[in-house]
């Protein structure tokens, strides 16, 4: 059978940005004609980097193991280009959904903005040229697995919803919670929920990449065994296989500023040797600050720098 996986692309990239391919570098205006604006600008330029080469992180890897286990394909879901199959080439680029980031789309339109109407008027830019869900799923005879949070789930949920019955009953939504799923997609929706990360859970790791890994999970364990079950079934089994698990218990950490953070960072290098991976354990399991890791990168290399913010 021929299975799908649907991960979301990542802020962290391999290479270089070019300059014309940032956000950042759009003009102010209607979300259509910045649309239509920055599809020309990504078809302009060469599509020179495999997708595998250029997004970087754990959630990427843990969803291409998702697809390896059961010969899957796999697609990226970017808010920067829309569908991208990971065998093609595609141009360098930054656009993204986080606010505070620069390349942030919603800094670039006028008036109301939401993940969705920019969705659409993304693939209205591309025109024929773009990637459908509907497509996929039709390829497909197997399952199309999801693996999105809920902010990218936000960006397909009407086009998931618009499916015909026939192609909509392949999707097994896997990774946000529920209250982000709307209605009529609900029964299609596998119950990972914070047990998936309690003591003994299958695939520990941190919120950023729980799609992914709750997806490989699915994969591995679920798919394998019953490759043709319906979306019932298979919600049943994901049920069965976290019963046993209890929620972890949450940790209260503390806040602090960016001066405070970077001396605690420099008191934890020597026991990480540098590592900026198990500094950042350290900093949250040792020291119990709280620190997202956007924040971390940063502050981690002004503590290395030795500057004093």
């Amino acid at each position: 059978m021929r299975h799908v996986i649907l991960a979301p692309c990542s802020r962290r990239k391999r290479r270089p940005v070019e300059g014309a391919l940032r956000a950042s570098n759009l003009i102010r205006d209607r979300m259509d004609r910045v649309a239509v604006e920055w599809v020309s600008r990504l078809y302009a330029a060469e599509a020179d980097t495999a997708p595998l080469h250029y997004y970087a992180g754990r959630s990427l890897a843990e969803a291409r193991g998702a697809a390896e286990a059961i010969s899957g394909d796999l697609f990226i879901v970017s808010a920067g280009f829309g569908i991208v199959d990971v065998r093609a080439r595609i141009p360098r680029y930054s656009l993204t959904l986080a606010t505070g980031d620069a390349d942030c789309i919603t800094d670039r339109i006028q008036g109301h903005f939401s993940p969705a109407e920019w969705w659409v008027a993304l693939r209205a830019a591309w025109g024929r040229q773009s990637a459908t869900l509907a497509g996929i799923c039709r390829a497909s005879d197997g399952v199309v697995i999801v693996a999105l949070p809920g902010t990218y789930l936000a960006l397909v949920a009407q086009e998931l919803c618009l499916l015909p019955a026939k192609l909509l009953s392949k999707i097994r939504i896997v990774g946000p919670p529920r209250t982000a799923v709307p209605g009529q997609l609900g029964r299609y929706w596998m119950p990972y929920d914070m047990r998936f990360d309690g003591a003994g859970g299958p695939n520990p790791g941190t919120r950023g990449d729980f799609a992914q890994r709750a997806a490989r999970h699915f994969a591995e364990s679920i798919v394998r065994a019953a490759p043709d079950a319906d979306a019932q079934a298979h919600a049943s089994m994901v049920e069965e296989s976290l019963e046993s698990l209890a929620a972890p218990v949450k940790i209260r950490r503390k806040p602090g500023t960016d001066s405070d953070l970077v001396e605690v960072i420099r008191e934890l290098l020597p026991k990480t040797g540098g590592r900026s991976g198990e500094t950042l354990k350290l900093l949250r399991r040792e020291a119990g600050r709280a620190c997202e890791q956007g924040r971390f990168r940063r502050l981690y290399a002004s503590a290395l720098r030795g500057e004093l913010l």
